[in-house]
């Protein structure tokens, strides 16, 4: 059965840059507010089905929830779990206000400080506020702070960009590949944290989609994104309507696929009972959207396929939101089973 090792809770309907297109993770038109009952149920649930290394916060932008967040942190930590916050940190004007909020945060529990900046925050939150934060948040005790960065092949605000603005060394330390982009340009522990400066390149999912151009995008042949996916239903996350989300990767609430149930409804253990019988799912955690694509593309050809991606998640996407790739999926879900069984290729035969 799968377990969950960490989960994000998306808290917040709103961000408050309104960013225009942040390309993964989080959205600034998502509807709703977790209850803090709603966030402690969840938190026990899927607690209690594997012991989870981290509770991660997210949004639109989580600080909004003010106190409900400071208690819902304290619960989490109250429990052993790590916690981490996701945040524009549209609130450090200055280093003074910065310290205030993020002494807060510590005293609640927070562990883990995760600062979004990017060309799509940039608009609406000067840089300046990222390093209000940076430098506030040294000698407090943070087991990490991140700056973490989406950008695309004609961004403003690279890895580099971030360290000659912090005035810090580069130093590449992790290499990005296409199942795990992620990567990492500066490390270096202060007084037992870790700050460190991590990239992603954006992928061409959700409304980055519809509102970035086709040539701020990797173009990676589909033959390059095989493997199986490690973080569905390993790290799901929570929409602010209380849905059972297979990952935090791109917007799933209105996915078939991906949205796995309605925690007000049912239990995180009937969700994840369910989910370990599905054949989609495990054949995405498995083997990867890749043999998913190929699977339909031998059951039915005639539906049409794009010739590059620019990630693993958009190919995900891809293959759990198109009306018609569905119904093919759903049409053959035994035979995908007897495949995973047996090991087989998506274009093979099962004898």
């Amino acid at each position: 059965m799968y377990r969950p090792s960490s989960v994000t809770i998306l808290t917040t309907d709103k961000c408050t840059a309104e960013c225009a297109h942040c390309c993964m993770f989080s959205s600034p038109n998502r509807e709703g507010n977790l209850s803090y009952e709603e966030m402690v149920r969840a938190i026990d649930e899927l607690n209690s089905l594997n012991p989870m290394a981290t509770v991660v916060w997210a949004g639109g932008e989580p600080t909004l929830l003010g106190n409900k967040l400071l208690d819902a942190i304290s619960y989490a930590y109250s429990l052993g779990i790590s916690t981490r916050v996701v945040t524009n940190v549209s609130w450090a004007v200055n280093e003074k206000k910065a310290k205030e909020k993020l002494i807060r945060l510590r005293e609640a529990g927070l562990n883990e400080l995760n600062i979004s900046a990017d060309d799509y925050h940039l608009p609406f939150i000067p840089f300046q506020n990222v390093i209000n934060a940076w430098n506030a948040s040294k000698g407090l005790g943070f087991a990490s702070v991140s700056i973490s960065i989406s950008y695309g092949k004609g961004s403003l605000v690279t890895p580099e960009w971030v360290c000659d603005q912090l005035n810090i060394s580069e130093a590449l330390i992790e290499k990005k590949n296409n199942k795990t982009p992620r990567s990492y340009h500066y490390a270096e522990v202060y007084k037992g944290t870790v700050f460190m400066v991590s990239a992603v390149k954006i992928q061409k999912i959700g409304r980055a989609n519809e509102a970035l151009p086709a040539e701020e995008f990797d173009q990676l042949e589909v033959s390059d994104l095989e493997g199986g996916c490690q973080f569905i239903a390993v790290n799901p996350a929570i929409s602010p309507n209380n849905e059972l989300l297979s990952c935090c990767g791109f917007e799933a609430v209105n996915n078939e696929i991906l949205n796995f149930g309605d925690l007000n409804k049912n239990t995180a253990k009937d969700i994840y009972s369910k989910v370990y019988m599905d054949p989609i799912v495990q054949a995405i955690s498995q083997r990867g959207p890749k043999f998913l694509h190929d699977f339909v593309k031998e059951k039915a050809p005639h539906i049409p396929w794009k010739e590059n991606y620019s990630g693993v998640c958009e190919v995900c996407e891809d293959v759990t939101s198109r009306k018609e790739v569905v119904e093919v999926l759903n049409e053959h879900k035994d035979e995908l089973g007897l495949r995973l069984i047996f090991n087989k290729p998506a274009q093979q035969d099962v004898a």
